[in-house]
């Protein structure tokens, strides 16, 4: 039987140098297969967002004076979005409110849209007896892709010549836009439909 003799200090040396070597090695692969999982990942998450259509909807007070909101009720697709009053004086303003703000699923959606305007008139006493319950729908097409900007408006229609139960009402306008990961690009497509009441 043959002896073999211990490994000398220079022959330890490289010893754990190799196996060093491939320890750097192996932690190298590991953090190389990770990296790719990672963008695989991220490439298929942005993908995934991409891929839904993204919804706002907005409500915009466009009365004037002499109609005070009340209430505002929003409903996509029979689920309820919003129901907001005029507590805190939120929908007087012109300014626009956000309602929602997420992702649909592409395809055709339904909007319904209740306000509640009371005549409010220093001059015309009696128009606070008046009391407007408006209702319209709104069925649009949420694109793969894109941003769908809705914006619902309270608005008085003709002019003074109207008859003034006639005059409020609601319109729609709709825009779309590319969403990217940045979902930033000008408006492609804009249009305005009058609602049904």
């Amino acid at each position: 039987m043959r002896v073999v003799p211990p490994p000398t200090a220079d022959e330890q040396y490289d010893l754990k140098v190799r196996e060093l070597e491939e320890k750097v090695v192996n932690l190298k692969e590991k953090i190389f297969r990770t990296k790719t999982r990672l963008l695989l990942l991220k490439e298929r998450i942005l993908n995934d967002v991409i891929a839904e259509a993204k919804l706002v909807v907005v409500h915009q007070n466009e009365m004037g004076a002499s109609f005070k909101p009340e209430q505002v009720y929003y409903r996509l697709d029979g689920e309820d979005l919003k129901l907001l009053d005029n507590a805190t004086g939120l929908l007087s303003g012109r300014d626009p409110v956000e309602i929602f703000s997420g992702n649909v699923a592409p395809g055709n959606h339904n909007l319904t849209v209740e306000m509640v305007y009371r005549g409010d008139s220093a001059v015309f006493s009696y128009m606070k007896d008046y009391l407007f319950r408006l209702r319209a729908n709104y069925t649009f097409y949420a694109t793969k892709g894109k941003v769908t900007t809705l914006q619902s408006i309270g608005y008085l229609k003709g002019d003074i010549t109207y008859d003034l139960t006639t005059r409020p009402s609601i319109k729609f306008k709709v825009s779309q836009k590319s969403y990217t990961k940045d979902s930033a690009s000008e408006p492609e497509e804009e249009g305005s439909t009058e609602g049904s009441e």
